[in-house]
């Protein structure tokens, strides 16, 4: 099985969304979801009902998928296209109020209809040491697999023998990162999904104290 990581860190020149989505000031949150076996903490707040966001575009048109918050913002028509499917790993799609547009670029026109999509917490594990992990000190959790301070990674390797098929999911080990499926790839190819930017998950590297080049 081939992996893909969604819209994450900007790595080997990857390609930038064009539009980001954030949630409106005042956006009620919950409680973030922790361990529960040593309580650490393993993304943001959970977003609230009824949603409101803010969407800031940088191309010409509106995109059909963003990442935002811990979960997904997705069009109309990727709402209908999931719902014909037979995929797994989103839940909800409850409407999304857009209050606010900044344009970045030329004007794209108003905003389609957006859904608020929870992305599901799998079981699935990252395979630690084929990712080439570095931390302050290794994960003290066997459940969460979290550690106090990640420093780099070199790849991320989904452990196969723990993959519970969700198409998109995250994942333990890595609890920022969504990974998704070769499926999922497909789906948004065969639908012509915008702004769902995947990146092969053997070459999805980032390193947190790498220098950085002093601009002149």
């Amino acid at each position: 099985m081939h992996f893909f990581v969604l819209n994450g860190l900007q790595v080997n020149g990857s390609p930038l969304p064009s539009m980001v989505v954030s949630p409106a000031e005042g956006q009620e949150t919950g409680s973030a979801p922790r361990c529960e076996i040593c309580g650490r903490t393993l993304r943001l707040r959970v977003w609230l009902p009824p949603y409101r966001v803010e969407i800031e575009t940088w191309g010409r048109e509106f995109g059909d998928v963003s990442r935002a918050g811990g979960d997904l913002v997705v069009s109309a028509r990727f709402r209908r296209r999931w719902e014909e499917s037979c995929l797994s790993g989103l839940s909800g799609f409850e409407p999304v109020e857009v209050v606010g547009v900044v344009h970045r670029h030329r004007p794209v026109g108003e905003p389609p209809q957006y859904y608020h999509a929870a992305i599901a917490r799998s079981q699935t594990a990252i395979d630690l040491v084929a990712s080439e992990f570095e931390w302050d000190e290794p994960p003290p959790c066997h459940a969460c697999l979290g550690a106090n301070i990640t420093k780099r990674w070199m790849r991320m390797v989904v452990d196969e023998n723990t993959w519970t098929g969700e198409e998109i999911f995250y994942a333990r080990g890595s609890s920022a990162t969504v990974f998704v499926s070769e499926r999922f790839r497909a789906f948004c190819d065969r639908n012509s999904l915008t702004d769902a930017i995947l990146v092969p998950a053997e070459n999805y590297a980032h390193d947190f104290y790498r220098p950085r080049t002093r601009e002149c």
